[in-house]
């Protein structure tokens, strides 16, 4: 797993962002935002693996500000993504211990049906909210082995 920020207005862009199931040009979407929230954007959980039966279940997590952007455009935008694609929406685009426990319960929750045959283990970043005692703790308890990779080496 990475997080990423992604800033909504990149230089030479309108201000704004698209969604698309990946199914061809016409069900791109544009959901344009506040004009103050300029300097916001969202983050980005990726979740990746190498099984490729695995990797269509795992969770892709945006956290966008609702500062940012209209409760009701993000609904919008939900429901056309793909199903292990989620938007978290809250006070704030960044993610926190909370959020962190939240992405592990729905991890387990994704890899359900391959705990018969797999063990997860997540590598991620020495980020203080990834390394925090109750991530690492809750982690512990939902059976995800971590493996902390050094600050400076990712």
């Amino acid at each position: 797993m990475d997080v990423t920020r992604v800033p909504f207005l990149l230089e030479g862009c309108q201000p704004g962002f698209v969604v698309s199931s990946g199914s061809g040009i016409d069900d791109k979407i544009f959901a344009p935002f506040n004009r103050r929230a300029q300097r916001l954007g969202v983050s980005v959980l990726a979740s990746i693996c190498d099984n490729d039966e695995v990797q269509p279940h795992l969770p892709q997590i945006i956290v966008v500000a609702e500062k940012a952007v209209p409760r009701r455009t993000i609904r919008g935008l939900q429901e056309r993504c793909p199903d292990n694609v989620h938007i978290w929406y809250g006070k704030s685009s960044w993610t926190s211990a909370a959020a962190m426990k939240e992405y592990l319960r729905l991890l387990k929750h994704c890899l359900f049906a391959f705990l018969d045959r797999f063990e997860p283990i997540l590598y991620m970043d020495a980020a203080p909210q990834h390394i925090c005692r109750r991530v690492l703790q809750s982690a512990q308890r939902l059976g995800i082995r971590v493996i902390i990779i050094p600050a400076q080496a990712t």
